[in-house]
């Protein structure tokens, strides 16, 4: 409980006695539990003679007794809690009565005033209130939940006083921040006013806590419980399982491609081919999965990512590769020469990779080679030439051969007789 400590005249005298309710906008001085703290008070008003007291639940405790601005007389007191605390300090003749309080308690704190004792005015200027500090009361933390990335948020750090008297004026309270452990200087993107905490330009993490504390003269309150702040944001890249954005795959053989993004909220995930169809879609990933690879598939997909903070695409090239299944010629098979003409014949498959051709005859021996098309070139045909040739292709995937017949025949002649014979 609070008093305060008056003065009052009796007979002839001035008591100074106990500690009543506080009345804010007084004089004050703060002092911590086990402290000494010295009360001063103007007594130029209160007279000569007086005696000094201490009222506890409306009973007086005399301390001392003063005797014609000359003389002070300690008197026996029963009430231990000031019994050894105390000392009138300076000379005794002074206006000012400077009363020290030593190892100070809770139960000091109040209003210390003078007063007439038989009709209690209070004296004019005889009065001090004595505060005694105590740590504040654990805070808390008021705010949003979430921000968006790059955007600003301000928190409110709430603590209250618990020093004594209830009802004193209010005292210096500061306060300190710390983000995810780490005391906040309030620069850079931070700035600290008050109970305020603002954050400008906020990064990406997915979540920062923060935290506070409360300092009222020199004494720390608790640490506030964490405030978990959301990140929002959209996602910055897109990821594949994969370490290209070309992915090499066998026809024929599955093919599994995840992707996916860091965002928050969860992005929505789609896969679509080059006619921007989509083919699948999902949360947090979405999977492309091909059970048999096939040269008519798309060579071209694009992973789609999005939610409510921003959007981002990439696309993922496929390489189907595959060996020849049909060899092609240029000229109808068989084709009919005559000697001496010219002949040409290209000979090529589709591949990929592109395939090695080669032509050879009938002894085997190759007569051309090339990449992708090989082309059987005869400047004038022969009887001597080979009939047959053949055409092989092939890559890492396959091979395959095909025959081409030459048909070669002498030219025709046309002979014409003349006699110059008399008939």
């Amino acid at each position: 409980m609070s008093y305060m400590l008056g003065v009052y005249f009796v007979t002839g005298g001035l008591i100074v006695v106990g500690l009543v309710s506080v009345t804010t906008g007084s004089d004050y001085v703060v002092s911590r539990v086990g402290g000494n703290q010295t009360i001063s008070l103007n007594v130029s008003q209160a007279g000569g003679e007086f005696r000094v007291g201490v009222v506890v639940n409306n009973t007086t405790e005399y301390l001392f007794l003063k005797f014609h601005n000359t003389d002070i007389e300690r008197l026996n007191i029963s009430r231990t809690w000031y019994r050894d605390r105390y000392r009138v300090r300076g000379n005794i003749t002074s206006s000012v009565f400077r009363l020290t309080l030593y190892n100070v308690t809770t139960e000091d704190a109040g209003i210390y005033e003078c007063q007439i004792f038989d009709k209690r005015p209070k004296v004019r200027g005889c009065k001090q209130l004595l505060i005694v500090a105590q740590n504040p009361s654990q805070p808390n933390i008021t705010g949003p939940a979430s921000a968006a990335s790059g955007g600003s948020f301000t928190l409110t750090c709430s603590s209250s006083s618990r020093s004594l008297p209830p009802d004193h004026p209010p005292l210096n309270m500061s306060y300190t921040w710390r983000k995810n452990s780490e005391k906040i200087q309030g620069d850079g993107n931070a700035s600290l006013n008050g109970p305020n905490l603002t954050v400008r330009h906020i990064s990406r993490e997915k979540e920062d806590n923060y935290t506070c504390q409360a300092v009222e003269e020199g004494l720390e309150s608790d640490w506030s419980a964490r405030h978990v702040l959301d990140v929002l944001y959209g996602p910055y890249t897109v990821q594949f399982n994969v370490t290209d954005d070309k992915v090499t795959a066998t026809e024929g053989d599955p093919l599994t491609v995840r992707c996916s993004a860091d965002c928050n909220p969860a992005c929505t995930l789609a896969w679509l081919d080059t006619s921007k169809q989509r083919v699948t879609s999902g949360q947090r990933e979405a999977v492309l999965s091909i059970p048999a690879v096939n040269r008519s598939l798309s060579d071209l997909y694009t992973c789609h990512v999005n939610n409510t903070h921003g959007n981002k695409s990439r696309n993922l090239k496929l390489d189907i590769q595959y060996g020849p299944q049909t060899v092609q010629f240029n000229v109808t098979d068989g084709k009919v020469t005559a000697t001496g003409d010219p002949l040409t014949v290209g000979c090529s498959a589709d591949c990929n990779p592109a395939c090695t051709v080669t032509w050879r005859d009938t002894s085997r021996q190759r007569v051309t080679s090339s990449q992708m098309e090989a082309v059987l070139s005869i400047p004038a045909v022969n009887r001597s030439l080979s009939d047959l040739y053949t055409c092989n292709v092939n890559n890492t995937h396959g091979h395959k051969s095909r025959n081409f017949k030459l048909d070669i025949q002498c030219k025709s002649f046309r002979f014409v007789l003349t006699s110059n014979l008399p008939y």
